[in-house]
């Protein structure tokens, strides 16, 4: 039988002149203000759970995302650029495969991270802002050989990175998406290596048929 709150608090001053404690008049009141406002006592930390479950997330996966996103963010960025700048058509089909394949990527780290409270870089910072700047000042045949030089050292970067979180993560969404996405790094390596492979040959032959 549900009672009005004034009989309750008259119960409670009762109960607590005969020593019985403020347990029960704490419980009765915590009952009545549930029925009053629709809400389970504990109800408000369960409604705060997923925000407060972000600040569980380790200082280390934190860094992660970060760092991935801004490499990401700077994979497509340099390979938009590439796909306008570059000379040769091998370079400018491997700058394609990096925004799409890099893009997919960015949006996945997004929602790992989304799911865990923590807000990835959604631009690129002064640091990496320079190193697009330093690479697009070369044009022609330069940019192209500037442009995998870059690739080949930023994935080989990219992938010591996705290797400590795969191995050492504490949170499993994080490392999942670091495990998911390490083969692709490695395969971009392979490519990037390859396409500056055939680079080096063709320049030979290129200044060879000029005599």
């Amino acid at each position: 039988m549900a009672y009005p709150l004034r009989r309750v608090n008259a119960l409670c001053m009762g109960l607590l002149l005969l020593g019985l404690g403020a347990g029960a008049c704490a419980q009765g009141s915590s009952s009545s203000a549930s029925k009053t406002t629709g809400m389970a006592p504990n109800s408000h930390a369960a409604a705060s759970g997923g925000a407060e479950s972000g600040h569980a997330v380790s200082n280390g996966d934190r860094r992660f995302v970060e760092k991935a996103a801004l490499g990401g963010q700077y994979e497509v960025d340099m390979g938009n650029a590439a796909q306008q700048k570059a000379s040769n058509d091998e370079v400018k089909r491997f700058a394609e495969r990096m925004v799409t394949d890099h893009t997919k990527a960015d949006d996945q780290l997004k929602q790992a991270a989304d799911s865990q409270g923590i807000l990835a870089p959604a631009k690129l910072d002064e640091k990496h802002q320079k190193e697009m700047q330093k690479v697009e000042k070369a044009s022609g045949a330069k940019f192209d050989q500037a442009y995998m030089r870059d690739m080949i050292s930023d994935h080989k970067q990219a992938i010591a990175l996705y290797e400590k979180e795969a191995k050492s993560g504490k949170d499993s969404a994080i490392k999942s998406y670091a495990e998911q996405t390490l083969p692709t790094l490695k395969e971009h390596l392979q490519m990037a290596e390859a396409t500056q492979k055939d680079l080096k040959q063709s320049k030979p032959a290129a200044s060879g048929s000029g005599k």
